[in-house]
């Protein structure tokens, strides 16, 4: 099951259409906008720079990549403080060589001005942005350093999201890819998309025909379908319902609270620290029970041909944590984590919050 989703995954991201036009612009405009404090983009077939400035103004820079008988046009006009940009191209019908006609914007923004930016086919970048973000992207990039102003909300498909750092995130994607190297709170809902986040705090997240690399969690509250996960290091709680997946946890932290996991046709690995005890209660169907190298009292325990009860105590300490797992038609497997941490590079907090 996880080969054929890894299949449909790189088959998906592989056929991503790429926007690649001529290598230098048929025509270059200029404009500059004063009392702008938002930036709202209608693009398509071009890619998106975003910098940022202590200036007041707004500086736009439009380059047209042109045929011989289609020229894109750049509206632009303020309205209440709002700069709109907005994409016109006249493609004939049947037209077959649209990625090579389009228009990249480079635009300098305030640093608090907010972003609005809905694109198709093309790519977007940023550096810092201290101002709020907003992004519709299908068929494109975005590569993004710190996002400082939360929450931030994202919706995507068929593309790849690259992400230094953000507080908040509110993501949607579906058929494409997500990289996230630090976030507080993430909010995902995913379907066909690879994702992989080095740490998160808070993850609450409904995937389907995906699946999730995890460095290091806080906490994990998940609703899955098809969609093999790997969480490096555990830190307090984990409430999972899964479906057709498979989880493991290498390794958690002694202060691990709850690990909650209701399971179907989903293979769950538990790697505990040594130094953890915790109450035990497991109600399987169709499956059994291992618990290696921990030491395990049951103060329970009945087994027939198709049903496990477990309750017990993992651990020789006073139990500081509880593990609830139910799961029907796959193996369930506890022992003692043999991953070790490695350890962390110290990232400094980000500058200008």
């Amino acid at each position: 099951m996880k080969k054929s989703i890894l299949t449909i995954l790189g088959v998906c991201m592989a056929s991503l259409p790429l926007y690649a036009q001529q290598e230098e612009p048929s025509r270059i405009e200029k404009k500059n906008f004063s009392d702008v404090n938002e930036i709202r983009f209608d693009h398509y077939y071009g890619h998106i720079t975003v910098t940022e400035s202590d200036a007041g103004q707004v500086k736009l820079e439009i380059r047209y990549f042109d045929s011989d008988k289609i020229k894109p046009v750049s509206e632009t006009s303020v309205t209440g403080g709002v700069l709109t940009v907005k994409t016109v191209i006249d493609f004939p019908r049947n037209f077959n060589n649209r990625h090579k006609i389009g228009i990249d914007y480079l635009i300098t923004v305030p640093k608090d001005a907010a972003t609005d930016i809905r694109l198709k086919y093309g790519n977007i970048h940023l550096g810092d942005r201290h101002g709020p973000f907003k992004c519709d992207l299908a068929y494109g990039d975005l590569h993004v350093n710190t996002l400082f102003k939360s929450p931030v909300s994202i919706a995507s498909s068929y593309s790849n999201l690259h992400i230094g750092r953000v507080d908040t995130l509110d993501l949607s994607t579906a058929y494409g890819s997500l990289n996230i190297g630090a976030v507080q709170s993430l909010k995902i809902n995913s379907q066909y998309t690879k994702c992989h986040i080095e740490n998160v705090d808070l993850l609450k997240a409904a995937s389907a025909y995906g699946s999730l690399q995890i460095g290091s969690a806080i906490e994990f509250d998940a609703g899955l379908r098809f969609t093999p996960v790997t969480i490096d290091r555990l830190e307090k709680s984990l409430n999972l319902a899964c479906d057709h997946s498979t989880v493991q946890v290498l390794n958690t932290s002694p202060g691990v609270q709850s690990v909650t996991f209701d399971g179907s046709f989903s293979n769950f690995e538990l790697g505990l620290d040594a130094g953890l005890s915790a109450h035990l209660d497991v109600d399987l169907k169709y499956t059994g029970l291992s618990v290696e190298d921990l030491y395990v009292k049951y103060s329970f325990s009945e087994t027939d041909h198709s049903r496990v009860i477990k309750k017990g105590v993992i651990g020789n300490k006073t139990p500081a944590a509880t593990i609830r797992i139910g799961n029907t038609h796959a193996s369930v497997k506890i022992h003692e984590s043999s991953w070790k941490v490695p350890m962390q590079k110290t990232v400094p907090p980000p500058s200008g919050r």
